[in-house]
């Protein structure tokens, strides 16, 4: 009798391993906020609600350079405006660490340190508009893009990998972003596929336009190997972040430039104490107050950020869609009518082309005069001087215009950033006295003396 129920617990185990494990976690982010330090969570906090509670901003005294923030921020805006991203800002968003605490790996022959484990990390970020939503389906994996991938990864590691690329950097449109985030752990995957699996997070890690056909390609191919039901599902977490438009009193999820920090958290019924956590912004890594490295949870850090050059993925994202659908949709017609719509296909698609390498290079000239440090002055000003005349250059321009209305208005925003100490030169910077010389010139030379105090 007591063979028999050993061999059927033998058969019922080995049933199991072929079955996957769900346990997605009761997870949860927060924002780290840059120049914050963590003070002692238990100092008045019955008198003060958390937004006032361990938090002391870091004081030219002995904490200025500490890269340790706080992770208290999650539906509050960050203190510096610059931050936020506005529409026709670069975006870029990417992977900074995971650690993995724990997975499901079942093993008769090996000590659970000794486990390995086939990880998949899989990320879908894309803006909300129309047809494009969140996928809440069992097979939500399937839609998003492995990013990495390794078949020897030990309990309680960080992955071998930093600041892998997610996606952009590329024109923000100004709708909310969404991200889509699984950590997945796979079951018994031949040699064949693991080459596969390697070699589509390689090229999954490299930048892409979201409308680009690579992408079409890797997130049908890429993902279909990890169809089937033995995979498990270690870590899910779906999110959107808006631009910054709502009710100026009410905290909401915005959109800004800064590191992201997820746990997962594997008892469901308890909360992520945040307040005894630190992100060391230098290394990626999340520390406990005695300045040891957390290591009790799996967590991961993205990192989402603005001002890199996005005029690749501009120019092959925007314009050649259009191109395409105007040459199918005229097939069928005569010759002369084909040639028209092609013809004139071909000059849309050459202006937008233009268009946007204009606006692109204005841009980057921006963030060049930004990074540009305050004792090179000559640079400032040769580059302040080419910003200024160009851009007065298009506004002077007859229709039709190279560069939009909107594009425009983003330039003359960030060129009043520049100058933004000189309170009568940050109001009178406009349309038309831009077209003035002796305006124009004071405001190279206000730029050219490093004014400026945005980032």
């Amino acid at each position: 009798m007591n063979a028999i129920l050993k061999l059927l617990s033998i058969v019922t185990l080995i049933l199991l391993i072929g079955c996957a494990h769900l346990n997605e976690g009761c997870n949860d982010y927060r924002k780290a906020d840059a120049g914050v330090k963590q003070a002692d969570p238990t100092a008045n906090a019955s008198k003060k609600p958390v937004s006032q509670v361990n938090v002391t901003q870091a004081s030219p005294g002995g904490t200025a350079g500490d890269p340790h923030s706080a992770l208290l921020k999650k539906y509050a805006r960050a203190a510096d405006p610059f931050r936020r991203l506005q529409k026709n800002d670069t975006i870029s968003v990417h992977l900074q660490q995971a650690y993995i605490k724990d997975f499901h790996e079942t093993s008769f022959f090996t000590t659970d340190e000794h486990v390995r484990g086939e990880i998949a990390i899989v990320i879908k970020v894309f803006e909300l508009t129309d047809g494009k939503d969140f996928n809440f389906s069992p097979k939500a994996a399937e839609d998003g893009r492995i990013v990495f991938y390794s078949d020897d990864v030990r309990k309680g590691q960080f992955l071998n990998f930093s600041a892998m690329p997610v996606y952009g950097p590329i024109t923000y449109q100004g709708n909310p972003l969404a991200l889509d985030i699984f950590i997945i752990e796979l079951d018994s995957t031949d040699e064949r596929t693991k080459n596969m699996l390697y070699t589509l997070a390689s090229v999954g890690g490299t930048a892409y336009p979201p409308a680009s056909p690579i992408l079409k390609i890797l997130d049908t191919m890429g993902t279909s190997l990890l169809k089937g039901d033995k995979n498990d599902v270690e870590f899910r977490y779906s999110m959107a972040l808006y631009p910054d438009k709502g009710y100026r009193t009410l905290d909401q999820a915005v959109l800004e430039v800064g590191n992201y920090v997820f746990i997962k958290q594997t008892e469901r019924d308890k909360s992520i104490t945040w307040e005894e956590l630190t992100l060391d912004e230098k290394s990626g890594r999340l520390h406990n107050k005695d300045s040891s490295e957390y290591r009790d949870k799996t967590y991961f850090v993205v990192q989402i950020n603005k001002g890199y050059d996005a005029t690749t993925l501009d120019l092959s994202q925007n314009t050649f869609r259009k191109l395409l659908t105007a040459v199918d949709q005229q097939q069928k017609a005569d010759a002369a009518v084909y040639k028209a719509a092609i013809d004139g296909a071909m000059a849309e698609y050459l202006k937008l082309q233009a268009s946007t390498k204009k606006f692109s290079d204005l841009r980057q000239t921006l963030t060049e005069i930004e990074a540009t440090p305050g004792n090179q002055s000559n640079r400032k000003r040769s580059l302040s001087a080419d910003l200024v005349s160009r851009i007065a250059e298009e506004i002077g321009r007859k229709a039709p215009a190279d560069l939009s209305t909107e594009q425009i208005d983003y330039l003359l925003d960030n060129l009043k950033r520049l100058v933004v100490a000189d309170s009568g030169l940050y109001a009178g910077i406009n349309r038309t006295n831009l077209q003035d010389a002796a305006f124009r010139t004071k405001v190279i030379d206000t730029i050219s003396r490093g004014a400026a105090t945005g980032p």
